[in-house]
């Protein structure tokens, strides 16, 4: 439904990348979900989004034909 991505810094080739995620708010049909990304406590980016549920899927035992 919704995705913001906000680009703060750049990283080199070679550093580290460390990524934290944080459910909101869940309701019945949508979640709010943000995160960060950062290199060595430097910020490289910050996310923040709505997305529907799409519900739990389960696999269906397949039936026999006799």
């Amino acid at each position: 439904m919704q995705l913001n991505v906000h680009f703060i810094l750049g990283t080199k080739q070679g550093d580290f990348l460390g990524a934290e995620d944080e459910v909101m708010r869940v309701t019945q049909s949508v979640v709010y979900v943000r995160g960060r990304l950062s290199a060595d406590d430097r910020l490289i980016a910050h996310a923040d989004g709505v997305w529907n549920r799409l519900g739990v899927w389960q696999a269906q035992p397949c039936s026999s034909t006799p």
